[in-house]
């Protein structure tokens, strides 16, 4: 009898302290931003300068894309994206369960972080709220912002949030602006190839630009046309043209 109450006592101590470990690692977390001030969040002063027709003729400071909506844009182009970064984007409350068990059983039988699980919404919290340091405490804090968000917003304001500020190297902050600036059109005119290529530049925007690193990036772009296929999206004729597509790179302005 002594012996079970000893292991109901520890077992509670246990949960005990388990539970005061993980208050405090949401110890000093930051307020979520205004919708607003998501928008606005980090964005530095910069002069475009466009000609009669609205055309761009250069930028002075960093280059932001034009606001993008995500139901003015063919479905391949969002679809892309999700395809590459957040698979399970529109089953899961901000963060994925499922990924997050998956990526530290993966990190703790590799025996060093090689997967963060991290959402679309996650990537937002910690690009535009958090710090970029990789510890359990921020992990833990951005968890719980990203559901935080998922619960203001709707998911399609989410990923119009994400298109709008993700950073797609050469200081170039946007969709719209990666879109002028490496094809010459705007968003809505991506073709299936322009789009899947695009995508693979969040995971690595300055080693993966197309125009210095065309053919790592057609490798990311195999991976982002597979997932595209296996999530329904596109059919395997399509990943098949969209792979073999010409892709010309605009002449800068």
């Amino acid at each position: 009898t002594w012996s079970l109450v000893a292991i109901l006592v520890l077992g509670l101590a246990a949960m005990l302290g388990g539970w005061i470990y993980l208050q405090s690692l949401y110890r000093g977390i930051p307020s979520l931003p205004t919708n607003e001030q998501l928008w606005a969040k980090g964005r530095e002063q910069a002069i475009e300068f466009v000609d009669r027709d609205g055309e761009t003729i250069a930028i002075r400071g960093p280059r932001y894309g034009r606001a993008v909506e995500v139901e003015e844009l063919p479905p391949h182009v969002p679809q892309a994206f999700i395809a590459a970064e957040d698979k399970r984007f529109y089953q899961h409350d901000g963060a994925d369960t499922q990924a997050i068990i998956r990526a530290l059983w993966t990190n703790f039988t590799s025996g060093e972080t090689v997967s963060g699980a991290s959402t679309i919404t996650q990537q937002l919290i910690k690009n535009l709220v958090l710090t970029p340091e990789q510890t359990l405490k921020r992990k833990a804090q951005e968890v719980r912002l990203a559901r935080e968000l998922e619960e203001r917003l709707s998911k399609d304001e989410i990923l119009e949030l994400y298109l709008n500020r993700v950073y797609f190297g050469a200081g170039f902050y946007g969709l719209g602006a990666a879109s002028r600036f490496y094809f010459g059109k705007p968003p809505e005119d991506l073709t299936i190839g322009e789009a899947s290529l695009l995508a693979t530049l969040p995971q690595a925007p300055s080693r993966l630009a197309l125009t210095n690193n065309m053919g790592d990036a057609k490798v990311r772009q195999a991976y982002v046309l597979k997932e595209m296929v296996n999530s329904g999206f596109i059919s395997q004729a399509d990943a098949t043209a969209a792979a073999a597509e010409d892709i010309e790179l605009a002449e800068p302005p």
